[in-house]
């Protein structure tokens, strides 16, 4: 069927020209109209949830809606701890004598190790579960450094030298070497360094 312009000779034909130009309209806008950009033809095309979902979209003469600052964040806020330092692949491969830098949530408070056969140091001890999920033995020695005052669900970091056990490790040397001959460890709590 060939379309003319000008006048259809029926209603049918009157129909088929006004669904002619609608498409036309919407497939193929004039020149001096904005077009909408893939993206949003795209959006307006789908179905669903995801049809009702806008993307804002600015002219460039448009400034951007404020945005709301956040305020730094304080010393003693909950520090952010990313990855195992490591340790589960110390503990798979049964190494031992290396330095961890990482940090976790205190698992459980254990008693202090007082009781020093071999003439050692006290110690404070915590079972920590890192954020791989695996836990940790920390031994903190309390009569070279400060005590932590943790308590279960507190979150620290920690760096020390990493021991293989069969129970998933333990961390110690989290306190300066008064010697020198080992790199300082710590314990970081409420934003303060034991060491």
């Amino acid at each position: 069927m060939r379309l003319r312009r000008g006048k259809p000779k029926s209603i049918g034909a009157a129909i088929l020209a006004l669904l002619l130009a609608a498409a036309g309209a919407y497939f193929f806008p004039q020149q001096n109209q904005k077009q909408k950009p893939q993206a949003e033809r795209h959006d307006s095309q789908s179905s669903g949830a995801a049809s009702s979902i806008k993307t804002p979209r600015f002219e460039p003469s448009q400034s951007p809606p404020a945005v709301e600052k956040v305020p730094p964040a304080k010393p003693d806020a909950t520090p952010t701890i990313t990855g195992d330092g490591g340790i589960g692949k110390l503990f798979r491969e049964q190494k031992s004598n290396v330095i961890v830098t990482t940090g976790g949530t205190i698992a459980k408070v254990l008693p202090d190790d007082n009781v020093t056969s071999d003439g050692s140091s006290r110690h404070q001890r915590w079972i920590v579960r890192l954020t791989t999920g695996d836990t940790v033995l920390i031994a903190h020695n309390i009569d070279l450094a400060d005590r932590v005052p943790v308590k279960e669900g507190d979150v620290i970091k920690f760096k020390g030298e990493y021991e293989f056990t069969q129970q998933g490790g333990v961390v110690h040397w989290t306190h300066h070497d008064p010697r020198g001959r080992r790199q300082d460890g710590w314990i970081e709590f409420n934003g303060k360094q034991y060491k």
